[in-house]
């Protein structure tokens, strides 16, 4: 479709990627949710040529590709032969490497099994979580990932809702909801 041939960036791609450079700046580990499995968010859609509207590769171009880690459904959990799994190796190197500070994950490849707090690394202060595509449930259910017993860092939560959206609306009735 030629629309998509000439795009700029959405409302949310710009304030993630100012909240990304923020959280360089203050020494934290990033992760960024998306809904369980998102063409164009944690993989390359198949109808554009051009690669840089996937958000995992305008991550991997903005930050540099080795701070990135993209952990989705297509990552495998079983085990190879080195006696880890594909999904196992990517979170041990979040939680442990602090040169991958940026972590692009989606719903389906975060059962509330996994564990993704992080080990002490020199370097890093924090940890600030955001989602993008997310709604209310799952995005408790993913920050509930990063928060357990064991987590030594503080972390900030922040999630990008546009004005005058669905997003906002349902915003709203949850709030009415709690109170």
């Amino acid at each position: 479709d030629r629309r998509f041939r000439q795009w700029r960036l959405s409302t949310k791609l710009v304030w993630l990627r100012q909240y990304i450079a923020a959280a360089e700046k203050a020494k934290a580990k990033v992760a960024v949710g998306t809904g369980m499995y998102v063409e164009g968010i944690t993989r390359v859609t198949k109808f554009l040529e051009n690669e840089d509207v996937w958000v995992g590769r305008l991550l991997q171009k903005w930050f540099g590709k080795s701070h990135v880690i993209i952990l989705d459904g297509s990552v495998s959990p079983v085990a190879d032969g080195s006696g880890m799994s594909p999904r196992d190796q990517l979170i041990q190197k979040w939680r442990t490497d602090p040169e991958a500070w940026i972590l692009l994950i989606s719903m389906k490849a975060c059962p509330d099994s996994i564990d993704l707090t992080l080990k002490k690394m020199k370097g890093i202060r924090q940890l600030w979580l955001t989602a993008i595509g997310l709604g209310w449930k799952p995005w408790d259910q993913f920050r509930s990932r990063f928060y357990r017993e064991g987590q030594t860092y503080p972390i900030e939560y922040q999630t990008p809702i546009l004005e005058d959206t669905i997003e906002e609306a349902v915003l709203d009735l949850n709030e009415a909801k709690l109170e």
